[in-house]
């Protein structure tokens, strides 16, 4: 199966209901978006009120997300003191999914010993988690070859590189107005590669 019809299948994608959110406008292109991650429970708003879909998302929202998108009991993993990662505590709201995503092979923290829960996650990460979980998924990743390189491909960190061709290849992810990838930006919701318009 592609890469992109892993992830389009595994949500819906329009709200039966009024969203609660009051910064979500029912004419924003993104609304389908918003409605689909929060029906499935993949997302809750930063409040009960404020969905914020501009704000940078950090690295334990993202593994968050994606333990909720693979319908798994995260808290059955739990945080293990192996992880030795001493930013991260066992009674943290993320605690279970970064466990679970070390476990699944996803990512092994930003380091040695820390995780970097708080820390924005980059564009160059997300690209990387999301394929390593299609992966997880037990889907092939379909060949990389051909895909034109982005204008600022020597940015990208090595690690990273194959994951971003694939996710351009397939069109989870698209350059700027100047042809670059900016793998050290921000990724925010309305700029997620799962919800690009």
């Amino acid at each position: 199966m592609m890469l992109a019809g892993v992830l389009v299948a595994s949500l819906p994608l329009s709200a039966a209901t009024a969203l609660p959110f009051e910064d979500v406008s029912a004419s924003a292109w993104y609304y389908d978006a918003v409605a689909g991650v929060y029906e499935a429970g993949l997302m809750k708003g930063k409040t009960d009120v404020k969905f914020d879909p501009s704000a940078p998302m950090s690295r334990a929202e993202f593994v968050t997300v994606l333990s909720r998108l693979a319908a798994i009991n995260a808290a059955s993993y739990g945080y293990s003191d192996a992880l030795d990662f001493t930013d991260t505590t066992p009674d943290a709201w993320y605690a279970d999914a970064a466990g679970w995503a070390v476990d699944a092979g996803l990512t092994k923290g930003t380091s040695d010993t820390t995780f970097s829960p708080t820390r924005q996650i980059t564009r160059q990460e997300m690209a990387v988690l999301i394929v390593r979980f299609v992966k997880y998924l037990g889907e092939s990743v379909p060949d990389n070859s051909k895909v034109d390189k982005f204008a600022d491909a020597e940015k990208i960190a090595s690690w990273a590189s194959a994951d971003i061709d694939t996710m351009r290849k397939y069109g989870f992810i698209q350059g700027d107005q100047n042809g670059n990838f900016n793998p050290e930006g921000n990724a925010a919701f309305i700029t997620s590669p799962r919800w690009q318009r």
